[in-house]
């Protein structure tokens, strides 16, 4: 099974993404229990500016925010997030 791309990545405040995949695709995943989860790892993405710098980086292998640590979920993890698994 391919691993999954993502071609890109639209944030919304205050934990939403739209992702729109390499089949075309899109998803809106709430991934905020996610950033609860990280503890202070994540904490800086409950800033909305830097929440709204998400970008797809790794050619389309996950999405990364701008910020004092490294920031970012990869497409495994997201793809999950949005089946709700």
């Amino acid at each position: 099974m391919p691993l999954p791309r993502i071609l890109a990545v639209f944030p919304f405040v205050p934990a939403t993404l739209v992702v729109r995949w390499q089949d075309g695709s899109e998803r809106r995943v709430d991934i905020g229990a996610w950033i609860v989860a990280g503890g202070p790892i994540l904490a800086p993405l409950q800033d909305p500016a830097v929440f709204l710098t998400a970008k797809v980086v790794g050619h389309g292998s996950a999405v990364q925010w701008a910020g004092p640590e490294d920031l970012a979920i990869d497409a495994v993890h997201l793809q999950l997030l949005a089946k709700g698994a």
